[in-house]
């Protein structure tokens, strides 16, 4: 029974490290395992890389509890069995059915981390038909069970039949599959959060906020799940996690945000300056607004003074990531989908500062969130922004917003370049 489990890589992972609880509150790993209980009607619990169990069975057997559970040695067994169980998953790498010393069947679908197995959604103490009743007194007699009372609790176990064993083991492996997403992603979220710890706490904040929005949207797509499972509604059950499996890649998205965002504000920061010609620069931009589709789509309109030189030598690239990054996130807030982007220079010194004004008509319920990303680095509905004024303090800019009553914002950006001698207006 191969698990559906895709391999989510993290480089340079040290797995002894990495523990399933740094990543996945216990909290939730157990209303997610008590849904699935309630729905299937079989014991569960989730346990670590070792084996050991990490939450409290769900829908537990009397047979299990008050006999092997209450033994020392039948509880040694019991452990034995599920570190061994443990072991040969992580080998395989998939869900796998085992037979524990009882003579009851268990499965146990594993949770998996840069291709290694953190730990695993475990199905057990489940009657197939498989004990005999010679096998049970066996166990009675070899664990110093009361023989009547331990033949009378395992009779009131409901059997399962094997086609409903392997649907529940499928269906335990989706979950683990949507566990393993959420771990990786929360990985990549500590590895930028470590990363930026010597860097400003704006900086931690908008990391911290965008992790914490994003796992509260996850957070909230699982209960549902839960529910969806309490509700016994295959159709239901259907739809969510297929909405769930739509969803993820958004958040992989906002990771990927967070990733780049710690790139950008890392302590080595470097240039790639050569020649270049500012209105090729913004004729690109302009280029780029259009090739946006729906209401992603961003008409640029330029307006150069006549006083300002052309040529320059500074980092364009940097430059025209910085405009198009300004024109990727506020098509999110326009209302008219046009940005108008002004550039006049200011002599300072040897140098030539490149003023730009960059003006839009927002909606009014955004205006305070792109404030503040811009400014603070710390909302996260507009994280792309944010990283705008990275970019500029990057190339030894600076950076303002206004904005007025109109809903009228402004994103002023001063960078410093070097106007190339002979170089004309145009």
């Amino acid at each position: 029974m191969k698990a559906i489990l895709r391999d989510y890589h993290a480089d340079g992972v040290d797995m002894a490290s990495i523990h399933l609880t740094d990543l996945i509150e216990v909290q939730f790993l157990q209303q997610l395992q008590d849904a699935f209980s309630e729905y299937t009607k079989i014991a569960v619990y989730t346990c670590d890389a070792q084996g050991n169990k990490i939450t409290t069975i769900s829908r537990e057997t009397f047979h299990c509890s008050h006999f092997f559970h209450a033994s020392a040695e039948g509880e040694k067994q019991c452990q034995a069995c599920q570190r061994d169980q443990m072991k040969q998953t992580a080998a395989k790498r998939e869900t796998m059915k085992f037979r524990c010393h009882a003579g009851l069947t268990e499965f146990i679908a594993p949770i998996m981390l840069g291709g290694e197995v953190i730990g695993g959604f475990v199905g057990t103490q489940i009657h197939d038909g498989f004990a005999t009743k010679q096998l049970r007194i066996a166990n009675a007699k070899k664990y110093g069970f009361d023989e009547v009372l331990y033949l009378k609790a395992f009779d009131e176990l409901p059997e399962v039949k094997e086609e409903e064993i392997d649907a529940a083991a499928q269906f335990l492996c989706v979950m683990a599959d949507l566990i393993s997403q959420l771990a990786y992603a929360n990985y990549l979220a500590l590895q930028d959060i470590e990363r930026l710890e010597s860097n400003s706490s704006s900086q931690s904040a908008f990391i911290m906020n965008m992790h914490d929005n994003i796992k509260s949207q996850m957070t909230q797509i699982m209960m549902q799940s839960g529910e969806a499972l309490k509700s016994h509604n295959p159709e239901r059950m259907s739809q969510t996690f297929e909405e769930f499996m739509l969803t993820f890649p958004e958040w992989i998205a906002g990771y990927d945000e967070v990733a780049e965002y710690a790139n950008m504000t890392d302590t080595k920061i470097e240039l790639d300056e050569d020649i270049y010609s500012l209105r090729d620069v913004l004729d690109r931009v302009v280029v780029f607004g259009d090739s946006r589709m729906g209401e992603e789509h961003v008409t640029v309109h330029t307006l150069v003074e006549d006083s300002v030189p052309d040529t320059y030598l500074g980092d364009s690239g940097k430059l025209r990531k910085m405009l198009n990054k300004l024109v990727s996130e506020t098509s999110k807030s326009s209302v008219d989908g046009e940005l108008n982007i002004c550039v006049a220079t200011q002599k300072c010194s040897y140098a030539t500062n490149l003023c730009i004004e960059a003006s839009m008509q927002i909606k009014d319920a955004s205006k305070g969130s792109v404030l503040i990303a811009t400014n603070d680095a710390k909302d996260n509905s507009h994280s792309g922004i944010a990283k705008v004024g990275v970019l500029v303090r990057q190339m030894a800019g600076t950076l303002a917003v206004t904005s007025d009553d109109e809903n009228q914002i402004v994103f002023r950006i001063v960078i410093p370049q070097l106007a190339v001698a002979g170089s004309e207006a145009k």
